[in-house]
């Protein structure tokens, strides 16, 4: 519960005019959506990440019921002529050429 108190007091500083206790009653809202546990640990992840809002919660509720997946690395070792690609020395004089500086 503290994070809930926490989250309220950060959206009331932010929105001193009354919009803060209105983003915080939209977060409970969320509690007939979503089961109380999958709120709180959003609520803990919007807190912890700076996104102290309703969509902050929100957003942190869709990554909890969908974690992205990892995507797959790029194999080019059957692509000699790619394999390289990403591991070639920088060549600055080529950055100077599109500054315009000579």
């Amino acid at each position: 519960m503290a994070q809930y108190e926490h989250l309220l007091k950060e959206m009331r500083d932010r929105w001193p005019d009354g919009r803060g206790v209105r983003e915080f009653i939209a977060v409970l809202k969320l509690h007939q959506d979503y089961p109380a546990e999958e709120v709180e640990q959003a609520v803990n992840m919007a807190v912890e990440l700076g996104v102290a809002h309703k969509d902050g919660v929100q957003l942190c509720l869709r990554q909890l019921q969908e974690p992205a997946n990892s995507p797959t690395s790029l194999d080019l070792s059957h692509h000699p002529n790619l394999a390289q690609i990403g591991n070639q020395p920088v060549n600055l004089q080529q950055y100077d050429q599109l500054l315009g500086v000579r």
